[in-house]
């Protein structure tokens, strides 16, 4: 029972590995579903990595733009040693890093109870599922880097490290930079004031770093994509996203568990995520939501297990154990059927030097 676990670790153990052991099998199932196929922007990134292997492309070409080049020259290598199959174990191998982040984060910060639920809607989101099935290295890498800076900071205490790393993520996805401002507002709610220029400094030594060596074509790709993704989506396909990637209902009851506890643990789970939902509205970009998802879920999810065992609404007992029980298998059910269906029509075989973005090759600024 949900309310037992934190007085039975043993318990505890088998339902995680049981947690565990699920999203693995689901997952290499949508794996095996989709087969060699992915969405469109891994084969504009794998592509991007080719050009600029044979020289045929340089770092100054914004073939892409929501990342530098790296990303893109990490995942051509990576196909070239493994095909298309190297890339999706890289990210499942990714998504068991995510995992046991995400468990040592809540062991440290949540009861049994809640650490447990929260693990069980990371690993079976839908976003998760995605990324792992036919998404990129590159927001695996980036989440990973991230949430691992960050439970540096709670175990260590020390924000130049924990920057540092998270700055590491900046390389790969530019949306990190979103999360890192939770990040300085989880500080500038604890008024470690010290700390946040450490922090800022820290975070961007890894951008500033790769910029004096491609002469800040880096820099450039960003202040492109900060520009050409603001106003990106309609009104009517954002409230779409909202609902289908779940991040509206996941504001709403991370917002509400978080004043109702205002505590440290509830205000950084909510502060760290909160700017993507802040910037899917008032840039009206929510094409990348799914997938940035994933990293909210990473920390909504404590939110969300401490509202299904503490809120009222649903319940005491018997009966909260089963409309808990009841609104995971809907949940389960509901995730892994978004999955397929996002499968259908926006994946594609990939070949290196043809597919999805090929021909959306700009001339070479050189």
């Amino acid at each position: 029972m949900l309310n037992e676990l934190p007085e039975r670790p043993t318990a505890t153990w088998r339902t995680i590995v049981l947690i565990l052991s699920g999203a693995i099998a689901i997952q290499i199932g949508l794996i095996l579903h989709v087969g060699p196929e992915f969405h469109g922007d891994v084969a504009r990134a794998v592509n991007f990595g080719r050009g600029l292997s044979d020289g045929s492309l340089s770092v100054q070409t914004h073939f892409v733009n929501t990342k530098t080049w790296v990303g893109p020259l990490l995942s051509f290598h990576l196909f070239e040693l493994a095909g298309p199959w190297g890339l999706k174990i890289f990210n499942l191998l990714a998504f068991l890093g995510l995992f046991g982040v995400q468990y040592l984060t809540g062991r440290r910060l949540y009861d049994r109870s809640t650490l447990v639920l929260a693990l069980f809607l990371f690993a079976f989101y839908v976003g998760t599922q995605r990324n792992v099935m036919a998404g990129e290295p590159d927001d695996m890498i980036a989440a990973l880097m991230f949430s691992t800076g960050l439970l540096i900071f709670l175990q260590k205490d020390r924000v130049i490290g924990a920057a540092l790393l998270m700055g590491v993520g900046l390389l790969f996805k530019f949306w990190v930079a979103i999360f890192f401002g939770g990040f300085l507002l989880f500080l500038l709610s604890e008024r470690q004031w010290t700390k946040l220029p450490l922090a800022g400094v820290s975070f961007l030594v890894p951008f500033a770093c790769l910029n004096l060596i491609d002469g800040f074509a880096s820099l450039t790709a960003l202040l492109w994509s900060a520009d050409h993704q603001s106003g990106y989506t309609a009104w009517k396909f954002i409230g779409r996203r909202l609902l289908t990637t779940g991040m509206l209902p996941a504001v709403l009851v991370a917002g509400w568990t978080t004043a109702r506890a205002p505590n440290r643990s509830n205000r950084l789970c909510f502060f760290v995520p909160i700017p993507y939902f802040a910037y899917v509205l008032i840039n009206r970009d929510a094409w990348a939501a799914s997938a940035v998802m994933m990293l909210c879920m990473v920390y909504f999810g404590f939110l969300i297990g401490h509202f299904l065992l503490q809120s009222a609404m649903l319940g005491t007992g018997a009966v909260r154990r089963r409309v808990v029980t009841g609104v995971l298998a809907v949940y389960l059910v509901t995730s892994v059927g978004l999955a397929l269906y996002d499968a259908r029509g926006s994946t594609a075989p990939l070949r290196a030097g043809v597919g999805p973005g090929i021909k959306e090759i700009p001339g070479d600024s050189r």
